[in-house]
């Protein structure tokens, strides 16, 4: 899968999102199921994606950390190729690739190898 193909939300990254939605509603915005059940036909993962992007929300292409859950610095578009990292797979990605700097890996082939 290339990283500019959208993947399901995992569980958990449901569940961030439902959270953060949650918490980020206003006294005069729409039951979010009612959203789910009148305009996504009961769809609530395509909801929730959409939400996600619309709130800016990202996650990490190597553990799934989103963004607004990093206390380090997020990089997204990591080499121009559509990954993103959150702080601590950042510091792991530019470790890895001093360590083995004869291969030339890529961000791809780490996110491959990290992918939990």
């Amino acid at each position: 899968m290339s990283a500019t193909e959208q993947r399901a939300l995992t569980a958990e990254q449901d569940n961030f999102v439902w959270q953060f939605i949650c918490s980020h509603m206003d006294d005069d915005d729409k039951d979010p199921n009612a959203v789910i059940r009148d305009s996504y036909g009961g769809n609530g993962s395509r909801y929730l994606q959409e939400m996600a992007n619309w709130h800016d929300i990202h996650f990490c292409s190597a553990c799934g950390m989103p963004n607004k859950k990093d206390r380090l610095v997020f990089q997204q578009n990591v080499e121009g190729k559509g990954f993103n990292l959150c702080g601590a797979c950042a510091v792991k990605y530019q470790n890895w690739r001093a360590e083995t700097p004869s291969r030339k890996p890529d961000v791809e082939w780490f996110v491959q190898l990290n992918t939990h």
